[in-house]
């Protein structure tokens, strides 16, 4: 009976992790980016539904890299082989928490070693390989997950440059990696050139290098936005980007991309709790952010995309921290 008991389970989760072809069209909004194994722009797995045919005649058709099926072909491998583990337990979501560790991680090298070695070696590889746009989007992540060097100002300069030109790239993917990757830097400096490109307009086609800036490539703007504060402790530069976050959610309600983003922004920026007084009749700090949400909810003014990640963000600012630091 036992085991019958735990072949269910494996069914029923599995099912529930699986993609559903029959609701492809209404695909979840991606919590997290990345390049993946393989050619990120075409001949990759994915929804042949978020395919269309090429120019070229030959045949292959150009994949939306950003699809939740492609997500889930390239990252499913982690998941079912947990579920196929003898002593596997409930996958569970991440904790709602919405600061960052209040410790660096142990495992990481020194920074001599980052700064000498570790980065010189992936502007290296940039340099000799400029011209394949897996190499460009890769290294661009992985330049911004590492972060700015602390005590080089020249390899500063130069790390930020490639940044820099990597939103200007000729390449969409590598546009939204590098947006992204300025984001996880966590320098309040880019706050400002990510929320005129998350805003779209002609302030942000001069930073995309006379590019339009589309749906999606807002979307991840805002994303990179709010990586910009959740990094940050500094109470002014989180409330500048809340500020900017909430802007974007009542801009267009029913765009749903860039509404996600936003959300999912606010529930990572928790701000302290401002009080009503009557010297101060204007709800500000975290208070006015879960007003705003929790309206948006009964309004049911919002993409129903949307409205799925508000309860979470309710829930993580409720649970933060009363204060930043």
């Amino acid at each position: 009976m036992k085991i019958l008991s735990t072949v269910c389970s494996f069914v029923l989760t599995f099912c529930a992790l699986a993609p559903d072809t029959s609701a492809q069209d209404f695909a979840p909004p991606r919590g997290s980016v990345g390049p993946g194994p393989g050619d990120a722009v075409r001949g990759g797995p994915g929804d042949r539904k978020d395919g269309i045919p090429d120019a070229t005649g030959t045949g292959r058709t150009f994949v939306n890299s950003g699809s939740w099926q492609r997500w889930w072909a390239f990252n499913r491998e982690a998941y079912l082989l947990r579920l196929r583990s003898p002593n596997s337990v409930p996958i569970t979501a991440a904790p709602l928490r919405a600061t960052p560790p209040p410790f660096d991680n142990p495992a990481r090298p020194g920074a001599s070693l980052v700064e000498e070695k570790v980065i010189p070696a992936l502007l290296d590889l940039l340099s000799r390989h400029s011209r394949d746009n897996d190499v460009r989007g890769a290294v661009t992540l992985a330049l911004g997950k590492i972060g700015l060097p602390e005590d080089n100002d020249e390899l500063r300069k130069e790390v930020l440059e490639v940044l820099h030109r990597g939103i200007m790239d000729r390449n969409e993917a590598t546009r939204e990696v590098a947006i992204v990757a300025l984001g996880l830097l966590g320098d309040a400096r880019e706050g400002l050139g990510l929320g005129m490109i998350a805003k779209g307009g002609a302030g942000a086609r001069k930073l995309l290098g006379g590019r339009p800036a589309d749906r999606q490539t807002r979307a991840f703007a805002a994303y990179a936005l709010a990586q910009v504060g959740f990094q940050t402790h500094r109470t002014v530069e989180r409330a500048f980007v809340v500020r900017q976050l909430e802007e974007l959610l009542t801009a267009d309600p029913k765009d749903a991309e860039v509404s996600t983003a936003a959300v999912i922004g606010l529930g990572l920026c928790p701000l302290p709790y401002a009080e009503n007084t009557p010297e101060n009749r204007e709800i500000t700090g975290r208070t006015r952010t879960l007003l705003r949400l929790i309206e948006a909810l009964e309004e049911g003014t919002l993409d129903s995309r949307v409205l799925a990640q508000t309860p979470v963000a309710i829930a993580r600012l409720l649970l933060a921290p009363l204060d930043p630091d």
